[in-house]
């Protein structure tokens, strides 16, 4: 008697739903029941899980089924058709190998038995296999191209919706007949989204500070519990605020009833959400909010250690005295005080000394922004890598399709191969195909890559002007400011101040090499 594994595999819930896996279940017993000396012993379900997005190797019935044939314990694996193994064309003919390699026969409902015996057989599952993804690629663009459609069309493409908005039926039908719903903005919760990037664009809050201060406004999500930052991230993110819909990289007009957020505004903070980054930390031109009396709180160091200087207070003396005795805002090295060992610097510094320095250095930058306009230049500079990302891009494109095209050619002589009149062997074509695939799939990756970086190069390029007048604000405001105001606008323009002793003090700016650099051009 031959012990029966069956595999049952649908790529969508929506097809669990359907009955698929039933349909396929009830047609592997058919079959079985059609051979006498086979007993299915097991039959393993993959419910949602894609055969051409993951590979067998991260697929847990598939992982089972490797040990199981391995360790001896069935004699044929059964499916409804061999595409429930796998959409993979360099993926889905290996794992069957290996199975058939233990003793395993490997049968399809549709297909009958698969065999491994020749290159022609190894051939024909590599066939198999490349024709499945192929049918899983159209399919995927068919799905990606409508759902951009309906975007465009201006309509959800379904799901929650998002805080801010709910949906509704207003009488609008799909294909099928049925009513669908439509995205409307919801008039309780769209002030708190407002008020979510306010925080961030105005006070440079990032998600967690702007979490803790909606929690103690009272403010609650949809579940009456407080806001979670990831919830804040994802919030900042959603480009939807704008009145914009998306579908991957498709996006609709703007779409005034859906527009809770000025795009304006909404541009204003994903630059900060960049610049928050820490590999990003060298051009921050968005305020960071800050606490402390004195100016430099929390980017300030010392120049004999390089460890952060404490911004504290202290009082102005320690001797009894009848007059007030004030505290006084110092910088404090942390390592000099607690572990002296690493510093033997100055361990103090009044930062009234140290920050009129930073002030002075700070208003001559904002004077000079004042008086020039340099945004031709840095249009024409920012044209520049613009360019060189195009011709990067249009150089990986013509590699690309050259790779597509070689993989095309090659796969028109597998008539040729099967019938014998092919100068190529079976193994041969395999390997060349292979090739030519992963050199596509290479250059693909580059590309999408480089579309990235072009597109945040075209990012840079909308907001240096936008950058520009920032700080032209920042020059117009800052004599008038209090003294948050002008370390927030502080901490915007100034990467580090280093203080050592004697107090030398040297100060890196920012906004250095986008802007500063170039304004005595």
């Amino acid at each position: 008697m031959k012990r029966v594994i069956c595999l049952y595999r649908v790529s969508t819930m929506k097809q669990v739903e359907d009955n698929d896996l039933p349909m396929q279940r009830e047609a592997c017993r058919a079959f079985a029941a059609q051979h006498p000396d086979w007993k299915i012993i097991d039959e393993k379900y993959e419910k949602g899980v894609s055969g051409f997005k993951i590979r067998g190797k991260d697929r847990d019935a598939v992982a089972e089924l490797l040990v199981d044939a391995e360790g001896g314990t069935f004699d044929v694996l059964l499916v409804y058709m061999m595409d429930r193994l796998g959409r993979i064309a360099d993926d889905t003919p290996v794992i069957a190998k290996t199975i058939a390699s233990c003793g395993v026969e490997i049968w399809s409902v549709m297909e009958g038995q698969q065999h491994f015996d020749t290159q022609s057989d190894h051939l024909m599952n590599y066939i198999r296999s490349w024709a499945a993804e192929c049918e899983s690629v159209k399919t995927s663009m068919r799905t990606k191209t409508r759902l951009a459609q309906i975007v465009l069309e201006g309509r959800f493409r379904g799901g929650k919706a998002p805080y801010g908005y709910r949906l509704e039926k207003q009488g609008r039908k799909n294909a099928r007949g049925h009513e669908v719903y439509e995205i409307l903005v919801n008039e309780e919760e769209a002030p708190v989204v407002a008020h979510i990037f306010a925080l961030s664009a105005l006070n440079g809050y990032g998600s967690r500070k702007i979490a803790t201060a909606l929690t103690e406004e009272g403010y609650r999500n949809r579940n009456g519990k407080p806001f979670h930052p990831s919830t804040i991230q994802n919030m900042l993110k959603n480009v939807l605020y704008t009145g914009v819909l998306r579908s991957g990289e498709s996006r609709s007009e703007v779409f005034p009833h859906l527009q809770i957020i000025p795009e304006m505004v909404y541009n204003h903070v994903q630059a900060q959400i960049q610049q928050h980054r820490s590999d990003y930390e060298g051009s921050r031109l968005s305020p960071v909010a800050r606490n402390g009396q004195a100016l430099l709180s929390g980017n300030v160091f010392c120049g004999t250690c390089g460890g952060r200087l404490i911004s504290t207070t202290v009082r102005s003396t320690h001797h009894p005295t009848k007059s007030e005795n004030p505290r006084v805002p110092i910088y404090r090295c942390y390592n000099r005080i607690q572990h002296k060992e690493l510093c033997d610097g100055q361990s103090t510094y009044r930062a009234d000394r140290v920050d009129a320095v930073v002030e002075t250095a700070v208003c001559q930058i904002l004077d000079r922004i004042r008086v020039i306009d340099q945004k031709d230049y840095l249009k024409k500079r920012r044209q520049q890598e613009l360019n060189a990302a195009r011709v990067k891009l249009r150089q990986l494109e013509s590699a690309y399709n050259k790779a597509v095209e070689e993989r095309k050619q090659l796969s028109s002589h597998m008539v040729d191969v099967l019938e014998g009149k092919s100068p190529f062997t079976a193994e041969d074509l395999k390997e060349r195909m292979d090739e030519a695939k992963a050199m596509a799939e290479e250059f693909a990756q580059q590309m999408e890559a480089q579309k990235v970086l072009l597109r945040e190069t075209q990012l840079r390029q909308e907001a240096v002007e936008e950058h520009f007048q920032q700080l032209k604000g920042y020059a117009q405001v800052y004599q008038d400011a209090t003294m948050e105001e002008k370390r927030r606008i502080v901490s915007a323009l100034i990467e580090r101040v280093t203080v050592s002793r004697g107090y030398e003090i040297h100060i890196q700016f920012r906004v250095g090499l986008d802007v500063l650099d170039n304004l005595d051009d």
